[in-house]
Order: structure tokens, then C-alpha cells, then sequence
């Protein structure tokens, strides 16, 4: 065995590398690769609608707007791209990116169509549709026996279900309703604003300067938006 071998300069694999010093490049490839996946997952659920929207739906993309929305897009990044970790894995990231895309889809569908249903009646069916159609992996790769119905289980729930999916849901339709597709989406980049305080007051985790001032750039770019 050679002294660079013994050394640890040269590994078993013969290519030259220092384990360490792989291992060091993978340490800092997967956070790159992680903010790639950030920017792309906000850039997917919160700026294609503003394009698609001006392209499909003849809405109107002022200079204004364009400001505001990379204004909105550079402060959730920002604020986003901090809190990357290891537990952010990137295909987690990339099933969100997914989910998000079927949210533009809906928004875009909803726009063209102009359903005249109650609004109610409308939410109630999309609901019962995406409960039928993830009954099934649900059933595959979950298990169902592992649920314990403590009351922070219960308590998450009622949130997901009244908070989220009632709620939230029927205020997007109204703001579709009542609006531009690209004013309306504009709202979108709260979300993980008011995620990472909700975080803060219901799990105690920190805030640090950023969050504010992140919080602060995307109020401004989405009052651009709103005044183009």
C-alpha cells in the first residue's frame, strides 16, 4: 500500500480523489441543488401564472407588474433559500413542483371556462375528486394503522381541512371570480411568508432578520402588482 494511499489522498476507487474532499463537494452540491429546486418551485407556482395568464388569457403585463412580480419572486427566494437543510429533499421538492403545476392548471382552466356554479358546489366537487384520486396511494404507500388521533393530529387537520381547503380555496375562486388571473395570483407569494411565521408561533421556531425584511420586499412587490 502506498504512503499517499495510507495518507488518505487516494482511495480504494483509484480516481485521485480524497474521500474528504468528495465529500465535501457532495456537502455543498446538495444545498445548490436544493436552491435550485427553491427558485424553481416558487418561479413555477407563483410566476408562470402571471405569464401564462397574460399569454392565454390576453390579461394585461404591465412594466409595473413585471416589477412587482420579480420583486415578490427575489424576496420569497431570499427568505426561502436560508432555511434549506437536509431535511428539504429534493424529492419532495420536485412532488411540490408537481402539485403546484396542478394548482396553475386549475387557475388557468377556471379563468378559460367561467364556470357559473356556486361556488361552494365547486370547491365541494374539486374536493371530492382529489380525495378519490389520492385514496388510492394513500392506501400503497401509507399505512393507515400508524395514524394516532392525538389532539395536535386532529387539531393539524382541522386547520388542512376547514382552514385550507374550505376557506382558503373559496376565496382564491371568489378572487378569480372577481379578477385578473395575474392580480389574483400575486397573493400567492404569502404563503410561504406566512408559513414560516405560523412555524414561529405554532412550533416555536426562530425568525431572524430576514424573514422580516423578505416579508417586507414581497408586500412591496405584490403592491406593485395590485397598483399596475
Amino acid at each position: 500500500m502506498g504512503a499517499g494511499t495510507r495518507a488518505g489522498v487516494a482511495p480504494p476507487g483509484g480516481d485521485g480523489a480524497p474521500r474528504e474532499s468528495r465529500s465535501h463537494r457532495r456537502h455543498y452540491r446538495i444545498p445548490i441543488l436544493l436552491a435550485a429546486l427553491v427558485a424553481v418551485a416558487v418561479w413555477w407556482g407563483l410566476g408562470l401564472p402571471y405569464s401564462l395568464a397574460a399569454w392565454l388569457l390576453d390579461e394585461r403585463l404591465t412594466v409595473p407588474r413585471v416589477v412587482g412580480l420579480l420583486t415578490s419572486f427575489a424576496g420569497v427566494v431570499w427568505v426561502m433559500a436560508s432555511r434549506i437543510g437536509p431535511d428539504n429533499e429534493p424529492g419532495a421538492m420536485g412532488l411540490m413542483v408537481v402539485s403546484i403545476a396542478s394548482l396553475v392548471a386549475g387557475t388557468l382552466l377556471f379563468k378559460r371556462a367561467e364556470p357559473r356554479v356556486d361556488l361552494l358546489v365547486l370547491n365541494g366537487g374539486q374536493l371530492l375528486v382529489a380525495g378519490l384520486v389520492l385514496a388510492a396511494p394513500v392506501l400503497v404507500w401509507e399505512d393507515p394503522g400508524a395514524v394516532r388521533l392525538t389532539a395536535s393530529f386532529l387539531a393539524a387537520q382541522t386547520y388542512l381541512i376547514v382552514g385550507v381547503s374550505w376557506v382558503g380555496m373559496l376565496i382564491w375562486f371568489w378572487l378569480l371570480r372577481h379578477g385578473d388571473a395575474t392580480r389574483a395570483s400575486a397573493y400567492f407569494f404569502l404563503n410561504p411568508i406566512f408559513g414560516i411565521f405560523l412555524g414561529a408561533l405554532l412550533l416555536g421556531e426562530s425568525l431572524h432578520v430576514r424573514d422580516f425584511l423578505g416579508g417586507a420586499v414581497v408586500a412591496l412587490g405584490i403592491w406593485l402588482v395590485q397598483r399596475g
